[in-house]
Order: structure tokens, then sequence, then C-alpha cells
């Protein structure tokens, strides 16, 4: 009897170690029943506290652009496994590396990719990972004098400056 091993899967043995969804949506769902969300109150109390943590925007270089919440730090959810606990990359944005210990805070547009990018943290060894119920457009409603931009305002007259919409997406 041959067992072959693919991806982390035991093909043969009746044994898998990953579930198996039908959508992305049933992914997400799924990813969701195991992470914990706070709400756009709750880390507006850490910022005004001035707790600990690291904000991590997991959205596209585009997205966070046209807007994000100050203090963020954009590592784009394709790349995040990859940057997360990459010294360089912390380094090059002045910042320290988080320990798996600290409290990392997720937020994307809406939501759903953090439950995601969150069991990949969790993967990772991070051991207290938040996710921002709602996303980025949640906090923008309740807070949009602590919204940034990296948009040049300042181009020629007649010239189109194109930002991400908020309408579609994660």
């Amino acid at each position: 009897s041959v067992v072959l091993y693919q991806c982390g899967t035991s093909i043969g043995s009746g044994h898998s170690y990953y579930n198996t969804y039908e959508t992305a949506d049933e992914m997400v769902e799924d990813a969701k029943a195991r992470i914990t969300q706070i709400n756009r109150d709750d880390l507006k109390g850490m910022i005004d506290e001035m707790a600990y943590f690291v904000l991590v925007d997991i959205r596209e270089q585009n997205e966070h652009d046209a807007g994000y919440i100050s203090g963020s730090v954009l590592i784009p959810r394709g790349v995040l496994e990859f940057r997360v606990a990459n010294e360089s990359f912390w380094d090059d944005e002045g910042m320290y590396m988080p320990l798996k210990t600290d409290s990392l805070v997720v937020y994307c547009k809406k939501g759903n990719r953090t439950a995601l990018a969150a069991e990949s943290l969790r993967q990772l060894g991070y051991e207290h990972i938040l996710c921002l119920d709602g996303g980025f457009l949640s906090w923008k409603e309740a807070f949009p004098e602590l919204v940034q931009t990296n948009i040049d305002n300042s181009a020629p007259a007649g010239q189109v400056v194109t930002t991400s919409s908020d309408s579609g997406g994660c």
C-alpha cells in the first residue's frame, strides 16, 4: 500500500489535515469562528490608552494609499507570511519586528481577509491576534479624522488621480 503526501494532506490514507470548502466565503466563515475580533471602538480605546500593539494593514498598496489607519504598517495579504517575521522588512519600516507574544491588530477593507490572515499568523506562532470587525470601512465611517492617505493632492490640473473604490472587495 502506497500513501502519497502533498501539501500537508495525506492522499489515500483517508486523513486530511485541512478542511476543504466549496467557496471562499465558506472558508472565511470557518476562519472567523476561530479568530478574536475587536470593534472599531475597542481599537480606538487601545490607541487612546497608548496600549502596545502592532497595527497591520493587509490590503493592497493602492487601497492603503487611498486611506489607512494612522500608525499602521502595510503588509499586503499576499506577502504577509513572508514579511511579518522578516527583520529586514521591519528595519526598512523603521520599526521593531514584533515578537510572537506581541499583540497584532490586523485589518483589511471589510474584515474577510483578516480572518484568513489571522489563521496564517497563528500558524506562524503569533499568539495574540485581533481582527478589526468591519475592517477599514467601519473605522473610516466612525473616525474619518484618524484616516491618512498617501495620495498626492498637488497633481497638475487635469490629471486624474485614481483611488480604490469602497465598493466590492474583501
